[in-house]
């Protein structure tokens, strides 16, 4: 079963994207974007995806970014983005910095499940 991770400040968001996955695919957690680093760097060949929340306390969407972007993590495993904040230059700074897709929140479960789905497709093809 492939693994993804879910970073997210908010325990609750984590568990609606939790029970929207967990019957498809390993899910590690992370609460924030310093945490998502280290839990990455433990299982960077492992996992397939991330789903990523861009505004957290401590270290942001953004701030994983940097970092995945700074170790060529960008180049193998896609990120989602999820945010509220879904205003044109929030998407476009999302896609700039090195996401693959975004979701507007609040999310559904198809919605979720298609482009996980479709990203570890577009990355993973013939590995």
């Amino acid at each position: 079963m492939a693994k993804i991770l879910i970073v997210d400040d908010a325990k609750i968001n984590r568990m609606i994207l939790l029970q929207f996955l967990k019957d498809r695919y390993e899910v590690l957690q992370a609460e924030d974007g310093l945490e998502a680093i280290e839990v990455f760097r433990g299982n960077e060949k492992q996992i397939k995806a991330v789903i990523l929340d861009a505004v957290m306390p401590v270290s942001s969407g953004y701030d994983f970014l940097a970092a995945a972007r700074k170790h060529g993590w960008l180049d193998h495993t896609p990120v989602i983005m999820v945010s509220t904040d879904c205003g044109e230059a929030s998407v476009r700074k999302a896609f700039e910095e090195g996401a693959t897709d975004f979701i507007r929140r609040p999310v559904d479960c198809r919605t979720v499940q298609r482009k996980v789905e479709a990203a570890i497709e577009r990355f993973h093809k013939g590995m």
